[in-house]
């Protein structure tokens, strides 16, 4: 088994053009931070990474709270 880090899909002029409301999925944000999704889990855990909401069951986080705790 290999673990492939997901990349962005979209480029990063996209994410910062998007408003603070906007959300973000876990693949995504595993992207952006150019790492696996069980490692933006355990950065979840440590506090690296804010706390996500669940939306139908779905991880997501809003974009201005991911631009706050990367700044």
């Amino acid at each position: 088994m290999t673990n492939t880090i997901p990349r962005y899909q979209g480029d990063f002029a996209s994410f910062d053009a998007k408003p603070d409301i906007a959300r973000v999925r876990i693949h995504d944000l595993a992207g952006l931070l150019s790492c696996s999704v069980s490692t933006v889990r355990r950065r979840i855990q440590t506090g690296a990474v804010p706390t996500p909401m669940k939306e139908g069951g779905v991880l997501v986080w809003r974009v201005g709270d991911l631009r706050r705790a990367l700044a």
